[in-house]
């Protein structure tokens, strides 16, 4: 295609791989590439001028080392007592958790960094009510294997209750070297009885996954 005489602006997406030809074994560290300008040359026809080629800002390769952090929640298991089947939907039963990210290993020798960490509400075997509820089964009696007519919801610290199967934010942990990297947050589980419905007599119990990642 000819271009019009003059300047022409154009965009290209450049992809870079990292390849190891080694485990790295070292601290987990930040390292940082500078700028480079002329890093790629185009030009229309083999016999033409060659002008500045692209310029390549700096960037930064973050390189984290396998058991670097650990999380726990606490406590593991939550216990929502007896529910009766008279419970109108303006009742709930709620048990608070936490969900703690915690720094293990040193990183290179004068680095601190930090990590945005996410998190995600799994539903487990469960189906979804809604977006942000989950039917709960009987476990045993008539009607064992099937909805027993309530559901379970989970609020973060501020109250809003959250999407399953989809990334929240946790918070920012920083790795020092002081090994004090920490980063928590309070989740409220909360059960209320499915409305348009009745609660089913019988015992129950769920599994929901937690899955921490980094940014």
């Amino acid at each position: 295609t000819k271009l019009p005489v003059g300047t022409t602006e154009r965009k290209v997406r450049i992809t870079l791989d990292f390849l190891y030809t080694k485990a790295y074994s070292e601290s987990s560290a930040v390292t940082v590439f500078t700028g480079i300008s002329n890093v790629l040359n185009i030009v229309p026809f083999s016999y033409s001028l060659r002008q500045n080629g692209f310029v390549l800002s700096g960037f930064n390769v973050r390189i984290l080392r396998n058991g670097l952090g650990k999380v726990d929640i606490v406590p593991l298991q939550v216990n929502f007592g007896h529910i009766y089947t008279t419970y109108e939907p303006s009742q709930t039963r709620q048990a608070n958790f936490t969900v703690i990210a915690t720094q293990v290993l040193r990183p290179a020798m004068g680095q601190e960094f930090t990590i945005p960490l996410a998190i995600t509400f799994g539903k487990g075997a469960l189906t979804q009510d809604t977006g942000q509820t989950l039917n709960l089964v009987s476990l045993d009696g008539p009607n064992k294997g099937q909805p027993n007519g309530l559901r379970l919801s989970i609020k973060d610290d501020k109250g809003k209750e959250i999407t399953f199967d989809k990334q929240e934010v946790l918070g920012d942990i920083t790795i020092t070297g002081a090994v004090t990297g920490n980063v928590s947050k309070v989740y409220t589980a909360v059960i209320t009885p499915t409305p348009g419905g009745s609660v089913k007599t019988g015992t129950f119990s769920a599994a929901i996954p937690v899955t921490v990642t980094y940014n």
